[in-house]
């Protein structure tokens, strides 16, 4: 068998010299760069040792064979290497833009925040000056004493007009409260006063257990101390007359229990009936008794009446017995200035209407009394302190006796 003739090839494409077998075609791919390429006679190289012109070859990067290889597979390749370096070119781009803006916004920001500083200084120095030779005018000197009167009385109305249909339905709710939680709801201090509740309404189970049909027939504003508060006399269907003291708390109404129940650690008549040494709290009326020359009387006396809850000016009721105090200790001084005060007085000193809603020369008071038996004689009383002028519930005066008016 013949052995196959080999023949030299020259890429035109490429620049590549290669040898190859002679099939027929004087025609044969580039190992390099795939292209057909024509070639020498093959009759002018029957032997190995025939010369081969030098040609001058341009040197490449390695790449891998591509004997076979398609024209439209190299360039969907070489179109991927141009595209992969134009995006990493367009990324290296991005990011070179990117620190640019970045730069700008810093700078911006540096620069506002000097402007800015130098409008508030400026701001301030201006004011300062403008301030100094012209200082605003002190408003309370330009109002008159009337002015201001007059000032304070618009506030107090607004006050009491607005509170007023608020602590109607507060009221109807409290009455229409079948429980002592449910009433609870509506009190003022509530946390500390159910369990006086609980024991009021096991003893006074048929008071205020209504259907809360009740109407204003009068409304007062009450001056404490640390606030206001509104005093309003109720009328049932039964023509029968509630008090009731409101204070506003958290935005809502609640009833003063301890002054709407006339509450007391327990009833005066149970507590008659106790032992030697025992002691309470108690809101109570007291009344000042005349004898023969008060002057000469080392002693002023005293009786204390359980007051009804209900309006009743005219309400009649056993006394206590009678109750001796020095009249030149602490205790007799105060009981004194109250004697003194007694027949010119119709409103308590933080407003509260009294006359005609209770008998005349009757003080309401707040008292602690210590209970007094020896076996054989007739049990007394000793008043150890008058605590307040009034039934208002603990927490909304001050403990001292306040100054009468």
């Amino acid at each position: 068998m013949k052995p196959a003739r080999q023949g030299h090839f020259y890429c035109e494409n490429c620049a590549t010299l290669f040898a190859a077998k002679v099939e027929g075609k004087y025609e044969q791919r580039c190992p390099e760069c795939g292209e057909l390429s024509a070639g020498n006679d093959p009759t002018s190289c029957a032997d190995e040792s025939t010369p081969i012109p030098r040609v001058q070859r341009i040197e490449r990067p390695p790449s891998p064979k591509r004997h076979g290889v398609s024209q439209d597979v190299l360039k969907i390749k070489e179109a991927t290497y141009s595209d992969s370096s134009g995006s990493e070119e367009r990324v290296e781009r991005s990011l070179r833009r990117g620190k640019k803006k970045n730069r700008v916004w810093v700078f911006t920001g540096i620069w506002v925040f000097v402007l800015l500083g130098v409008a508030l200084a400026a701001h301030y120095f201006s004011g300062s000056d403008k301030g100094a030779s012209a200082p605003p005018p002190n408003l309370d000197k330009e109002l008159t004493l009337d002015q201001i009167k007059q000032i304070q009385r618009q506030e107090d109305k607004d006050f009491l007009e607005s509170g007023i249909k608020p602590c109607l339905q507060v009221m109807r709710d409290f009455l229409k409260a079948d429980s002592t939680p449910l009433k609870a709801q509506f009190v003022y201090q509530s946390v500390k006063r159910v369990g006086e509740m609980s024991r009021y309404y096991r003893h006074n189970s048929g008071f205020l257990m209504q259907d809360g049909k009740v109407d204003v027939e009068q409304v007062r504003l009450l001056k404490f101390p640390d606030q206001k508060a509104i005093a309003a006399i109720f009328k049932t269907q039964a023509n029968k007359k509630i008090e009731a003291l409101f204070i506003h708390e958290d935005g809502e109404w609640q009833i003063d229990w301890q002054f709407l129940v006339r509450y007391s650690d327990s009833s005066l008549p149970i507590f008659l009936l106790g032992e030697d040494g025992d002691e309470g709290e108690f809101r109570l009326y007291m009344r000042i008794k005349k004898i023969g020359d008060e002057l000469a009387s080392s002693n002023k006396v005293v009786v204390f009446y359980q007051p009804p809850v209900y309006i009743d000016p005219e309400f009649e009721a056993v006394p206590s017995m009678d109750v001796n105090v020095a009249s030149e200790s602490p205790l007799g001084k105060k009981v004194n200035a109250l004697r003194l005060n007694e027949d010119k007085l119709t409103e308590d000193p933080y407003g509260l209407l009294l006359d005609g809603v209770d008998p005349p020369g009757f003080h309401r008071v707040r008292v602690k009394l210590r209970l007094k038996k020896k076996e054989g004689e007739t049990p007394k009383m000793e008043l150890l302190e008058i605590l307040a002028n009034d039934w208002y519930g603990e927490g909304i005066v001050g403990e001292e006796l306040p100054k009468l008016r």
